[in-house]
């Protein structure tokens, strides 16, 4: 089930269990950076010239903290949390580094919603306590619904899963 309930029949295809962490993301940038020559295999062949890397802004800053497991924009970062700041060719770049590719929205929509076309990866009733969904912004206050604020590790949810075993759908 697609959309507003539209059945469409994929292809097979393969879909990480979980979102890319900083920790992948930063091998990928050492990586590019061990062969500057050979990074631009892996940019797509319509990206613009003016996308002259694939380092997300403020990237020291953010690997830094997630490394000493320390703190970026007063919230708790770690390695296992999922990269931010990327853009769309970033992201095709480090699915091209890894010899994979990006899902369509298609693929992803199947991937999180399960093939009866649910609500939410877990049903059709939404539980807060299952995801990290924002409404708690003080985070890592005390009484905060899920104890993360704007981004928590990659596995923190157990519940945020879908039919196919994909994590942080939601």
């Amino acid at each position: 089930v697609y959309g507003a309930g539209e059945e469409r029949r994929l292809d097979t295809y393969w879909i990480d269990e979980y979102e890319v962490t900083i920790g992948q993301y930063a091998a990928f940038l050492d990586a590019l950076a061990a062969d500057p020559a050979g990074a631009s295999a892996y940019e797509h062949p319509d990206q613009p010239d003016s996308k002259t890397g694939h380092t997300p802004e403020g990237w020291d800053e953010i690997y830094g903290a997630a490394k000493r497991g320390g703190r970026f924009r007063g919230q708790r970062i770690g390695l296992n949390y999922p990269v931010f700041s990327v853009d769309w060719w970033d992201a095709y770049a480090y699915a091209t580094w890894k010899g994979r590719r990006l899902p369509t929205e298609e693929e992803w929509e199947k991937a999180s919603r399960g093939k009866n076309g649910k609500v939410f990866p877990w049903g059709n009733t939404f539980a807060p306590e299952k995801t990290n969904w924002g409404a708690d912004a003080s985070g890592d206050q005390p009484g905060a619904i899920d104890g993360h604020a704007f981004w928590a590790p990659v596995d923190a949810f157990p519940d945020d899963r879908s039919d196919f075993f994909a994590f942080g759908m939601a």
